[in-house]
């Protein structure tokens, strides 16, 4: 058997290495008060490795170019827990406010999830959206939700849309899970003409946003918090570059709008908050 170490030691110079790789590959700040959770999460990942120590991975890093690695250790650090209907006043908000006017438009409605981890948000978005057009037979738009993520392995687990243990079943009510959810194993599926509403895809905050085409809402929440305080303004701006006009960006509780040009107008009602995109003349 490979003599590993069971718990290697995370040193302060391999943590400040390993904060800067992932800094500069994904924009994601790991500051202080962290490393416990880095060793913990990567502790693992030397194990599968056959590394001994959290210097190996460093000396790896800094002298090989290998991608596979690179992406198992982001895959690692940038997978977030979440739950479903996480701060439900957004959601409706999305139902109440922003859907009877969407009704009056044309075209396919399209929604941004960022950073929609293993999809409890894009499909609760599916979900919502998919009770107002039953209870509005009016609507007649076409639905499209796109959740995105650095994480390869994230993102497969998301195309599942199973479920299988306590904490995913967090916020989801038992009358929600009967319904747009069929029992599989131990675990619940999420139904399938749920899941044709969504589509995943791989993105980065930091290249370019244009092939993700315009979107009628933007569900941005809880991402800006942990990006380096350096590029949130560009990465907001060209996120905001992607709404359509008079389309709509939700943020995190707590996170700030910065709208130096004045382009946004805030929407507050039902105990949430939206931005909204001016129509330009």
């Amino acid at each position: 058997m490979y003599p590993y170490t069971a718990n290697p030691h995370l040193r302060p110079q391999e943590y400040e290495a390993l904060c800067g790789f992932i800094e500069d590959l994904t924009g994601i700040v790991l500051g202080e008060g962290q490393e416990e959770m880095v060793a913990s999460r990567l502790g693992k990942l030397l194990r599968d490795l056959r590394m001994d120590s959290f210097s190996e991975l460093v000396r790896t890093l800094k002298a090989d170019d290998n991608m596979a690695i690179k992406m198992a250790i982001v895959d690692v650090m940038t997978s977030k827990e979440t739950a479903w209907f996480n701060d439900k006043a957004h959601f409706h908000l999305l139902a109440k406010g922003v859907m009877p006017q969407a009704a009056k438009g044309f075209g396919t409605f399209r929604v941004w999830s960022v950073a929609c981890a293993s999809g409890q948000e894009p499909y609760g978005i599916a979900m919502i959206l998919r009770e107002f057009a039953k209870n509005n037979p009016g609507f007649q738009r076409k639905i499209n939700i796109l959740g995105t993520d650095f994480s390869d392995a994230i993102l497969d687990e998301a195309k599942r849309g199973l479920f299988c243990n306590l904490d995913s079943a967090e916020g989801l009510s038992n009358e929600l899970r009967n319904r747009f959810f069929l029992p599989n194993g131990d675990c619940h599926e999420v139904r399938m003409d749920i899941k044709r509403m969504v589509d995943f895809r791989k993105a980065n905050l930091l290249d370019a946003l244009d092939s993700l085409g315009r979107f009628d809402v933007i569900f941005c929440r809880n991402v800006l918090v942990y990006l380096a305080q350096s590029i949130r303004s560009d990465v907001l701006k060209r996120i905001g570059e992607t709404l359509k006009p008079g389309g709509y960006l939700v943020l995190g509780e707590g996170e700030a709008m910065e709208d130096p040009e004045n382009r946004y107008e805030k929407l507050e009602a039902l105990g949430g908050t939206m931005y909204r995109l001016k129509q330009t003349d």
